[in-house]
């Protein structure tokens, strides 16, 4: 999770980006970051019972913690981790 902080304040603050220090590609944080966007706001919005998760939503709220700490997050991860879900 500190590459993603990282990579925040560096774009937020214009600073230059260091592909180097960086263990995700751009699509990667990307792809991860739009996942945890849309399941963070489902799990807020299912807190005071706006929302209801489907299974599928349970799936990808459990799912984040392991790729986020492996710091790896490959097209077979992806595949593999969507076939699991059963996301269709």
């Amino acid at each position: 999770m500190d590459e993603f902080y990282w990579l925040r304040n560096k774009i937020v603050h214009g600073e230059k980006i260091e592909p180097k220090r960086m263990t995700w590609t751009f699509h990667e944080h990307l792809t991860i970051a739009a996942i945890v966007l849309t399941t963070a706001v489902k799990l807020k919005l299912a807190q005071p019972g706006r929302y209801t998760l489907s299974p599928n939503d349970q799936t990808a709220a459990d799912s984040i913690d392991p790729f986020a700490a492996d710091g790896n997050l490959s097209e077979d991860k992806l595949l593999g981790a969507r076939r699991k879900a059963r996301w269709r």
